[in-house]
């Protein structure tokens, strides 16, 4: 090991410890990803693609008739290139690269410019990697915003507004979900049906009786 390390130019050592370090934590990570221990980019997907996390950011103001669209949007498109997980690739496959150069006899300056391309597209390659599993786990989960407007059953009743909150059940996105739920005016009964005004802080639900059509019926005739 020793003459192997003593028979490595000075390049060729900076290499390997920017690499090899970088691979071990690199490994680690990933098992810990695997086995549920994730950090950086796990959990911000997770927080990014939960169903609390849109339905914090698709918040309805029923009494201005705004949604939590505005200003600054909902969610984060973003392509976060400098994660912890993409730094640390960039120095395992930029590392090995460079050294893999060196040790064919590519020129030093060549090789150290490998080594950052290859970093760099790894580190790229991973953002894009992390934005796609975000995006596809977002697209999965059931917002609140899309409750907007639908027709659902109260499940359990809901006081007068301002006194508490019940439940209501309604079909958002083809799938039948409970959801928390206020009046906007008188108390509601179990079994009623309701409509979804808006959602308010917190991401009750704030529902109003849904008032039957009135039926025009033809006038009975008398029979003499």
């Amino acid at each position: 090991m020793n003459e192997w390390w003593a028979a490595l130019s000075l390049m060729q050592r900076i290499f390997f410890i920017m690499a090899f370090p970088a691979s071990l934590i690199l490994l680690i990570q990933t098992v810990m990803l695997v086995i549920g221990l994730g950090g950086d980019e796990s959990s911000a997907a997770d927080a990014a693609g939960s169903p609390e996390a849109l339905d914090s950011a698709d918040v309805h103001d029923v009494q201005g008739g705004h949604d939590g669209d505005g200003g600054d949007g909902h969610g984060d498109d973003g392509l976060h290139v400098f994660s912890i997980r993409g730094i640390v690739s960039f120095f395992a496959i930029g590392g090995w690269a460079g050294f893999a150069c060196l040790s064919n006899s590519v020129p030093a300056l060549i090789a150290l410019l490998v080594a950052v391309l290859a970093g760099a597209a790894t580190m790229v390659a991973l953002a894009k990697m992390i934005q796609s599993l975000m995006h596809l786990q977002e697209s999965g989960n059931v917002s609140k915003k899309n409750a907007l407007g639908k027709m659902g059953n109260v499940y359990l009743r809901i006081p007068e507004a301002g006194k508490g909150m019940g439940k209501v059940s309604v079909v958002v996105q083809e799938q039948l979900r409970e959801f928390d739920a206020v009046s906007i005016d008188k108390e509601i009964p179990t079994g009623a049906s309701v409509r979804v005004v808006g959602i308010e802080s917190g991401g009750v639900l704030a529902v109003a009786p849904e008032q039957p059509e009135k039926q025009l019926t033809a006038p009975k005739m008398m029979i003499q």
